[in-house]
């Protein structure tokens, strides 16, 4: 496995540029600062290695994770259960928290906007039961782009 990588069942972990931006802010926070600090004194080394051909690396110019209020999905937690025309799961999910929201993979007391056509899967079940809002993958689409 190539140095600057992480693994626990040997496959590379790989982050889309979305992704990738939203754990660069995450860890140049305050919080994340101090404890890199704190293991780097300790003894602790990293290496990093990022791709420049996605436009992440050295990106500082876009505040990731301060999604405006004004963002279609700000403060939304949301599920995909199947497809969304156009997006991949990866891709999809970075949509939604560029759109402010927050990706999930269950369905939850907390989650705020089901996307799913009509089904009898456990996830539409439980959204239904839950009183959660459920929209098909055209109508997230239109919420998505506005």
């Amino acid at each position: 496995m190539p140095m600057g990588t992480y693994s626990s069942t040997g496959k590379a972990l790989t982050l889309g540029p979305a992704k990738a931006t939203l754990v660069a802010a995450q860890l140049a926070s305050p919080y994340y600062q101090t404890l890199i600090g704190k293991l780097e004194r300790a003894g602790v080394t990293t290496t990093a290695t990022a791709s420049t051909d996605d436009g992440v690396a050295g990106n500082t110019d876009t505040a990731a994770g301060d999604a405006s209020a004004g963002s279609p999905l700000s403060g939304m937690n949301v599920v995909v259960s199947g497809t969304v025309p156009g997006y991949s799961r990866t891709t999809v999910a970075e949509a939604i928290e560029a759109a402010g929201g927050r990706a999930s993979g269950s369905v939850s007391a907390t989650t705020s906007l089901l996307v799913s056509e009509p089904s009898s899967t456990s996830k539409y079940v439980k959204a239904q039961q839950l009183g959660v809002r459920i929209v098909t993958p055209s109508e997230f689409l239109t919420i998505l782009h506005g």
